[in-house]
């Protein structure tokens, strides 16, 4: 049952770009989990616009606002 649930949770996360699997971080209070997440899952998949949102949207909230803007200008491909 254990490895159903993992697979399970893994197609989940890859489904939806790595952002499922942020936002269990986040809900945890793992914040700088769910930035690392995404910054590997970006560095396979550049061009995922969504995910760059959120990196940049924690990244604002976690006061690192530099960072934040630049996954935003990246995400938004300029």
């Amino acid at each position: 049952m254990r490895n159903a649930r993992s697979e399970l949770l893994r197609m989940m996360d890859e489904e939806t770009c790595g952002r499922n699997t942020a936002n269990k971080f986040v809900s945890d209070g793992k914040v700088n989990k769910a930035i690392e997440h995404l910054e590997k899952h970006l560095s396979e998949n550049p061009n995922d616009f969504n995910s760059w949102y959120m990196l940049g949207e924690l990244l604002c909230k976690e006061g690192r606002t530099e960072e934040g803007y630049e996954a935003f200008r990246k995400g938004s491909g300029k």
